[in-house]
């Protein structure tokens, strides 16, 4: 049982393996999504798009605006009285090497480090919430750390002003931190125990996860995307099979530049296996620094208690 400061109660295929044939392929289980989980997505936290939309080829990102209207339109439709919004450390220093829940009353900043001020944006928090999932994840034995300010940066900026159902709605930061440990496993068995927080309260919650797809950070690389690998991430989701990819190990993602699938994986996580998510869009953008993806969780094809 969770009270506002509760706690809870209660072998990995070869990189280069082929797909297994179709006949051979366990089908996945009905979605059975906690019924307060009203919105489920994922979507790039490009940072160019708004700083610079003349960077990138104007049809692609036309293509990834039009998502980013379709996701925020779900999200308005399914009236969260929350959201948890799962991204990774850019510019903000965090003196520990574990996952990071924002407990503060707000949340603000600006896109000033790359000359914008104008796109600020600043956040309600609820702090009772995000010290339930502390407390929730510590009984379970899940490393975190609980900072009371969280400077935003491009990775909740970009996605937020473009999503957020209305003004004032209450966010829940989470952020995960690649470059300190990186755990696919980790990433999604942390959602799972999130889950438990969301089962135990009442508040409808919509969880979306930023980041991604394939981008690399290495020099001379800046940029480059998988598309290959992309596509199968994203075949995963449509099939409902997106929990699937937690169990990879990391040098996969990694190799693959995927090194901001932990926030979906924690999102994944939360929602379990057997739902299917539809693709809004999908860009690769050099230009802007990689592959770009928009994907909705289709939530309605859940078990409810009457089917």
């Amino acid at each position: 049982m969770i009270t506002e400061r509760g706690a809870c109660a209660g072998r990995t295929p070869p990189d280069d393996q082929p797909p297994l044939p179709v006949e051979l392929v366990t089908a996945s289980p009905a979605p059975a999504v906690p019924v307060n989980i009203v919105f489920a997505g994922g979507c790039s936290h490009a940072a160019a798009l708004p700083a610079g939309p003349a960077i990138d080829p104007p049809d692609a990102a036309a293509r990834l605006s039009a998502g980013y209207a379709r996701l925020s339109q779900d999200i308005a439709a399914a009236a969260p009285d929350l959201m948890i919004v799962i991204t990774d450390r850019h510019q903000q220093s965090f003196s520990t090497g574990t996952f990071v829940v924002g407990t503060g009353e707000r949340h603000t900043g600006s896109m000033a480090v790359r000359d914008r001020p104008d796109l600020d944006l600043s956040l309600k928090g609820m702090p009772a919430y995000a010290y339930a999932i502390a407390d929730c994840l510590r009984a379970e034995g899940v490393e975190v750390t609980e900072v009371g300010r969280v400077d935003l940066d491009h990775g909740l900026i970009v996605p937020l002003r473009e999503l957020l159902p209305r003004p004032g709605i209450p966010v829940v930061p989470i952020v995960t931190q690649p470059a300190r440990g990186f755990s696919p496993f980790g990433a999604r068995s942390f959602g799972e125990v999130l889950r438990y927080v969301v089962e135990a309260r009442e508040e409808r919650i919509a969880v979306l996860a930023t980041g991604g797809l394939s981008h690399r950070l290495d020099p001379g690389e800046v940029g480059n995307s998988d598309v290959e690998f992309d596509s199968h991430v994203l075949q995963m989701l449509h099939d409902g099979r997106g929990p699937e990819l937690g169990d990879l190990d990391p040098y996969t993602l990694l190799r693959h530049g995927h090194h901001e699938f932990l926030n979906w994986l924690v999102m994944l996580g939360m929602i379990g296996p057997g739902v299917r998510g539809e693709v809004y869009a999908y860009e690769p953008m050099p230009q802007s620094g990689g592959a770009r993806a928009v994907v909705n969780m289709l939530l309605s094809e859940r078990k409810t208690p009457a089917a």
